[in-house]
């Protein structure tokens, strides 16, 4: 979104940089009204916060008024926001996939560490039955839980379930409803 002649923004610049002729009072007086959040965002506020205790803040609103209106204030803030917005999904974007791309690995390490200990039981089980470091029903949890968290990462299900329209349940209700 760089350059707008509209808002009087040269080619290469962006519309929340300050403008060629909007002097640095201005320019500050802009950034601090950007920068208020949007629910207390008026003229008014951020001069009496911007000016506290001053007796001249009558015409510091006129005068901030004045700047808003010539620089276009209010679009250069929409344009803020919108890209602060944009910035915010892509970091957002940027994180969800790290997040995937650590529990893939996590997952395969997980499944990984489960098949040994699953491959090492098996040789073990044929030649002794001594001690192990991870029992049977260990090796399988890690294999399962592995392949769950492989299966979310993916953005499958973590569960397959199974629709069957043929379970009935009976309830007997001889003794009534249990009182809330």
């Amino acid at each position: 979104m760089a350059g707008d002649e509209k808002l009087g923004v040269p080619a290469g610049a962006q519309p929340w940089e300050r403008l060629p002729r909007e002097s640095s009072k201005a320019f500050d007086a802009f950034t601090f009204y950007r920068g208020t959040p949007p629910a207390t965002r008026s003229i008014r506020n951020c001069v009496e916060r911007y000016y506290p205790a001053s007796p001249t803040l009558k015409s510091k609103c006129r005068l901030w008024e004045r700047w808003s209106s010539r620089n276009r204030w209010q679009e250069r803030v929409k344009l803020w926001e919108s890209e602060q917005d944009r910035q915010s999904r892509a970091a957002e974007l940027a994180a969800l996939a790290e997040m995937r791309t650590k529990h893939l690995r996590t997952a395969t390490t997980l499944q990984g560490a489960g098949l040994a200990a699953l491959q090492k039981y098996a040789e073990e089980f044929t030649k002794t039955s001594g001690k192990r470091r991870m029992t049977i029903r260990q090796a399988i949890l890690c294999i399962l839980e592995g392949a769950k968290l492989e299966r979310l990462t993916r953005g499958e299900p973590g569960e397959i379930i199974r629709e069957d329209d043929s379970l009935v349940v009976e309830v007997d209700w001889t003794d009534g409803p249990a009182d809330s």
